[in-house]
C-alpha cells in the first residue's frame, strides 16, 4: 500500500461503475445529455446519511458491486441494490454510516434485488466538473475520472469537505416500491399507436434486454407493438420517455439518452416511476399502468 496516497483505489471495478452527481440540468440544450445518477432517491439517501449536500459526487454501481482499498479514514455510505457488501471480509449494513480506516478493503458481488447500488463518501472528490457536473459520460469523455467508467488501479483522491448539508436533520428512509408495475402517461405521439396496440399496452409483460445502458433500456415482450401512422419530424428526447421503433420494440431513454430522436414518443416515465424503473433487474417480468 502507497503511504504518499490520500483517498481510495479500486481494487475490483465491477461491471459498469462510474462517478455521478444530479447531472447537468442545462446541457441538453447544447445537444450533451444530462447523465447523473439512475435513482436519484438512492443517492440522495446515501449523501444525507453523511451531511452531504444531496448532489455531491458519489459512486453508482450497476449490477454488481466492486472493490475498493482505503488509504485515509473516512466515513462512507451505502444505498441501494444490495451488492452483499464487505469490509475485510465481514457484512456490513446498507443504509448507515460506517467508518473506514486506512487500508480497509471493500467488497460486494452481485445484487438479486435491483439494479443500482451508491458508494457515498464524507470528503470530497478531488474531480473536474463539466457544464457544471462531476456526472460521468463516457461516449464523450466528459466528467469525473477523465470522463471514463472505474477501472481496476483508478486512484481517487479526496481532500476534506467544504460545506455540510443545509438541513441537518436525519434522514428519511425512502421505502421499497413494487417494482412489477411501473406507472406511466400517454405520450405526444401515443395515438400513433394502432388501436390493438393501445389495448394491449398494460396488458403485456416487459423485461428489460440484456443490450440494455446508461443510454437506453432496451424492452423484450411476447407481442410486438405496431404503429399505425409515422412521425414526419424528429422531437426532443428527455429521459423517461418510451419510444417504440419501426421494428415494434420498446427504448426507454435514459441519464445518458440522446437529446434528439425520430421514433415516436408513446408513453413516458415520470421522474419519480425513472428512480423506480432504473432499479429494475434485466429479465424480471413488469408492467405498465397507465395514469
Amino acid at each position: 500500500m502507497d503511504d504518499k496516497i490520500t483517498g481510495f483505489e479500486i481494487t475490483n471495478a465491477g461491471l459498469y461503475s462510474t462517478i455521478q452527481d444530479f447531472g447537468r440540468n442545462r446541457s441538453r440544450f447544447f445537444a450533451v445529455p444530462s447523465s447523473g445518477v439512475m435513482d436519484h432517491n438512492a443517492a440522495t439517501y446515501a449523501n444525507q446519511i453523511l451531511s452531504n449536500l444531496i448532489d455531491h459526487p458519489i459512486i453508482e454501481c450497476n449490477l454488481s458491486g466492486m472493490g475498493l482499498q482505503f488509504h485515509h479514514e473516512m466515513n462512507i455510505a451505502l444505498t441501494g441494490a444490495d451488492f452483499g457488501w464487505k469490509l475485510n471480509g465481514n457484512t456490513v449494513d446498507l443504509n448507515t454510516k460506517i467508518l473506514v480506516i486506512r487500508g480497509d478493503k471493500l467488497t460486494g458481488g452481485f445484487s438479486h434485488d435491483k439494479a443500482r447500488g451508491y458508494i457515498a463518501f464524507d470528503k470530497e472528490l478531488q474531480e473536474n466538473k463539466v457544464l457544471g457536473s462531476y456526472s460521468t459520460y463516457p461516449l464523450a469523455k466528459i466528467g469525473a475520472n477523465q470522463g471514463r467508467i472505474l477501472r481496476k488501479g483508478d486512484i481517487i483522491k479526496i481532500s476534506e469537505k467544504k460545506s455540510l448539508s443545509l438541513a441537518q436533520a436525519a434522514p428519511v428512509i425512502i421505502k421499497d416500491k413494487n417494482q412489477d408495475i411501473i406507472k406511466i402517461q400517454k405520450g405526444p405521439e401515443w395515438d400513433l399507436l394502432s388501436p390493438s396496440s393501445k389495448r394491449k399496452f398494460c396488458m403485456l409483460e416487459y423485461q428489460i434486454s440484456s443490450r440494455s445502458d446508461r443510454m437506453a433500456a432496451h424492452l423484450k415482450t411476447t407481442e410486438q407493438l405496431d404503429l399505425q401512422e409515422y412521425p414526419k419530424y424528429s422531437n426532443c428526447i428527455i429521459p423517461g420517455m418510451i419510444q417504440l421503433n419501426y421494428h415494434g420494440e420498446l427504448m426507454v431513454i435514459l441519464r445518458d439518452g440522446q437529446t434528439t430522436g425520430g421514433y415516436p414518443r408513446v408513453v413516458y416515465i415520470t421522474h419519480d416511476n425513472l428512480n423506480l424503473f432504473n432499479q429494475i433487474l434485466p429479465h424480471r417480468n413488469f408492467k405498465f399502468e397507465l395514469q
